[in-house]
């Protein structure tokens, strides 16, 4: 998911710019990247989803910072993912339901006679 190494690049980039307290050493800045990548890389697994849910939770965390964050920081201000569409609810006619009442009662019929508390399996 090369998608999660690169927004989440950009929000370090601009942390980075800020020049906050606690930020990395020059020379720990790409482990830094690579932990906060694994941290996102378990919430995030759709680009067109949750790009934009990354890039708004370091939008938000901006304003709100005055020393280097940790990861779930600004995990925690990701939007919810969006509702996922629902199918409506299959029309089914009244004859088309009874008869399917009428085959799940025959399924379980056979089901207890072959099955049932009365019967044992010889092979066991």
């Amino acid at each position: 998911m090369p998608w999660v190494r690169e927004v989440v690049g950009d929000g370090l980039s601009a942390l980075l710019a800020l020049r906050l307290k606690n930020t990395p050493a020059e020379d720990m800045i790409e482990l830094t990247a690579d932990i906060w990548v694994q941290a996102f890389r378990q919430r995030a697994f759709i680009e067109e989803v949750d790009a934009p849910r990354i890039r708004e939770a370091f939008r938000r965390i901006f304003p709100r910072i005055r020393e280097w964050p940790a990861p779930l920081d600004v995990i925690e201000l990701m939007p919810p993912r969006p509702e996922r569409l629902k199918l409506p609810q299959p029309k089914v006619s009244d004859e088309e339901h009874a008869k399917n009442v009428a085959r799940v009662r025959l399924m379980v019929e056979s089901f207890l006679k072959n099955w049932g508390p009365e019967t044992t399996r010889k092979e066991d």
